[in-house]
């Protein structure tokens, strides 16, 4: 009854179901990550003999694994840590009302204080931000020999963040603001069909304009690789703009490819650490399984999909923006849709995180789908199979996750689950 008359809910009611949403999320996010670290114990003292992957696997190699496993997982309990106390704290004070209120002693100015509460969370949720992507990159990956970032290309890239932010954020912002103060009870469509063409319009600059910002990107160079990926590309049925080559090496030791862009913005992006990880083969395996989620339309019903749960958020919005009650509860004096924003915030991972199997699902099917067309289209598993397997050791990928863990946060199946499909899929066809 109280979600269909939510003016009847009392402000201590709505903050008491949010901090459960909350708590839920903190304590069984930080039980999956002691269900990983039992795994890596129980690993460790099985020995590399006994290992999670015993067909070609270094015995070093693992052991490295386990060891940067364990820092990340404990690294991992610590952050959720700090941004639960965070939150419970924004939210006990109230922080984002008082965000507003100080705008609106500087101004009446709607747009104004919509602006100046939106930026003024955002940078009150980015400094703990910034402090813990510090520390994972300069202790735990400087640890563990995949750091290769300066302190002056990390400051860089923070400058660079926030002014993007704010050159692709403030226009988006006043006009939802414009909307809803001059186009009644529709201002939800339109504010949906302005961030849908919003979205699509970042996919298609992201490979032009936005990631050369962060990345230097240089075309792949004439030889036998460049020539195996144009003759795969074309055995496939797919056009792109070009071959680019990634520098991530100024940045990180970890290494991965991926397809980006769409229309005349698509591009098959090769990080340079992984062209010099893999063999000639074994990258167009992995490229192949990139153009496998192209062909097969994944890219295309992720976008769909984005654009459907995006159509659901403004729905949301829409019967929200008069419930008084949400506002007050954190601090705002009014409703406004830069107030639902903020509180959209906070509201989104304790929602989503629970949706996360879900997505997750689907997810694993497309990934699976993928492998398989790099397979038929490579004629053998080897290539792919040995690739992947290569990249998860030199990336120190966790051997052993939890079954549970994996299934909330891996968007795609284990090394063990792909090979094993691989296999079954090889034997089927004999």
């Amino acid at each position: 009854m109280l979600f269909f008359y939510p003016e009847m809910m009392q402000t201590h009611t709505i903050l008491s179901i949010y901090l459960c949403l909350l708590s839920a999320e903190f304590l069984f996010s930080v039980f999956l990550e002691f269900l990983n670290l039992r795994n890596l114990r129980m690993a460790e003292s099985s020995g590399p003999e006994k290992g999670p992957l015993p067909e070609g696997q270094n015995p070093e190699a693992l052991s490295q694994a386990l060891v940067y496993t364990k820092d990340r997982t404990r690294f991992a309990i610590s952050t959720l840590t700090l941004d639960f106390l965070l939150i419970l704290l924004l939210v006990f004070l109230k922080i984002p009302g008082k965000i507003e209120s100080i705008f609106i002693g500087i101004s009446g100015n709607l747009y104004l204080r919509g602006i100046g509460t939106l930026f003024g969370t955002a940078l009150v949720f980015s400094i703990p931000a910034t402090v813990v992507s510090a520390c994972s990159h300069f202790i735990i990956e400087e640890r563990h020999g995949f750091n290769r970032m300066t302190a002056g290309i990390f400051l860089q890239d923070i400058l660079k963040g926030l002014l993007l932010s704010a050159v692709l954020g403030l226009p988006l912002a006043l006009s939802l603001i414009w909307l809803v103060q001059n186009l009644g009870s529709a201002w939800w469509v339109y504010s949906f069909l302005l961030v849908a063409f919003f979205q699509l319009l970042i996919a298609f600059l992201f490979p032009v304009l936005i990631a050369p910002l962060f990345f230097r990107f240089s075309p792949l160079e004439e030889g036998p690789l460049k020539e195996r990926l144009q003759t795969m590309a074309e055995k496939t049925g797919f056009t792109f703009r070009s071959i680019q080559v990634i520098d991530g090496s100024r940045r990180s030791a970890h290494s991965n490819a991926f397809f980006t862009g769409f229309g005349s913005s698509k591009r098959i992006a090769l990080f340079d650490t992984l062209m010099d990880s893999l063999s000639d083969e074994q990258i167009e395996a992995v490229v192949a399984h990139e153009l496998g989620h192209a062909r097969l339309g994944h890219t295309l019903r992720q976008l769909l999909g984005s654009v459907f749960f995006l159509f659901c958020t403004f729905l949301l919005f829409a019967c929200l923006l008069n419930w008084n009650e949400l506002f007050m509860t954190f601090g705002f004096q009014s409703s406004s849709v830069h107030a639902l924003l903020v509180i959209a915030l906070f509201f989104s991972s304790p929602l989503t995180f629970w949706l996360s199997p879900v997505i997750s699902v689907f997810s694993r099917r497309r990934e699976y789908a993928a492998d398989a067309f790099a397979q038929k289209y490579c004629g053998d598993y080897h290539p792919l199979a040995e690739g992947l397997m290569k990249l998860h050791w030199n990336n120190k990928s966790n051997p052993v996750p939890h079954r549970l863990y994996s299934f909330f946060h891996y968007s795609h199946p284990t090394i063990t689950e792909r090979i094993a499909a691989m296999r079954n899929r090889r034997a089927r066809e004999e």
